[in-house]
């Protein structure tokens, strides 16, 4: 028999099946196809190092690779419905958080080989790049540029918030501050990873060689915002996990973690998508002679 915890469960997992793997994945289908039939590679042939075929067929494999990873979704969604609960579940409801954990992993690999295939065409790029005069802003690129300071001043504060909850609340049962510090290591090694992206980003060379200025500075803006809120989503599961260990709510570890792979997906896919709208991008560096060269 379900339990209103395991119910809970199937909702929000159905909802992170769709929306990583329907919703935004059809976002970002629509975005590249714009790309493709509004610039042209004839009349934009600096956007594309490699042939109009090549990048069709990219978009139908991200197509159906994400349909299968629904389907997949909803087979496992079923197996835990119907074989896995009656089999291993507990009495009060409880759910590993490992199964919305691995599957996010397996719904996140075709974003991941956009992410390569995209530096690739960058490298590609810069090899063909044939421009004997490069041109750079002087300006030097701050992080009070591009972030709110305040947005900033609340992750770090949240970082130090997390681990001290959990010593606070868990210190008796579960290994005092030590066992809080070590906990962390997780979460100060996510935060380190996201600042050092961030630095790159910051102070990297652009990966797009013919990227204007300003799009480079909508997306450093974009891409950094949106990994200080990842962090923030970071220090609150770390929270969460604190209040499951302190209070015996293990049987709303899968439900929270599936919350916590829409938060992931919604902060940096979702973010991302909706602050670089395609309509004030510059294409015009993208021609074989841009005209306002």
């Amino acid at each position: 028999m379900h339990t209103w915890a395991q119910i809970v469960f199937y909702v929000v997992f159905l909802g992170q099946i769709w929306l990583v793997s329907r919703y935004f994945p059809r976002r970002q289908e629509a975005r590249m196809r714009h790309v493709l039939e509004t610039y042209p590679p004839e009349q934009y042939p600096r956007l594309y190092p490699r042939s109009r075929d090549y990048y069709v067929g990219s978009l139908l494999a991200f197509r159906w690779a994400n349909k299968a990873i629904a389907v997949l979704g909803v087979v496992v969604l079923l197996a835990l419905m119907f074989v896995v609960d009656h089999a291993n579940f507990a009495d009060d409801g409880y759910i590993s958080e490992i199964w919305p954990l691995l599957f996010a992993m397996v719904q996140f690999v075709p974003v991941m080989a956009l992410e390569i295939s995209a530096c690739g065409q960058y490298r590609m790029m810069r090899r063909l790049n044939t421009a004997r005069v490069r041109r750079a802003p002087l300006v030097p690129r701050r992080l009070a540029d591009f972030v709110s300071p305040v947005t900033l001043a609340i992750a770090i504060i949240l970082i130090f918030a997390a681990v001290a909850f959990d010593a606070l609340l868990n210190g008796a049962s579960h290994g005092g501050v030590g066992g809080a510090l070590t906990r962390s290591l997780g979460l100060v090694l996510g935060n380190t990873l996201i600042a050092l992206s961030g630095a790159m980003m910051l102070r990297g060379r652009k990966p797009n060689p013919h990227q204007s200025a300003h799009d480079r500075a909508r997306y450093i803006s974009a891409a950094l915002t949106s990994s200080i809120c990842v962090s923030i989503a970071l220090s609150v599961f770390h929270m969460f996990g604190a209040l499951d260990r302190g209070f015996d709510l293990d049987y709303l570890d899968a439900t929270i973690s599936s919350l916590y792979v829409v938060a992931i997906a919604s902060l940096s896919i979702g973010y991302l998508m909706q602050k670089l709208s395609l309509r004030p991008a510059d294409f015009e560096g993208y021609r074989d002679e841009p005209q306002n060269a």
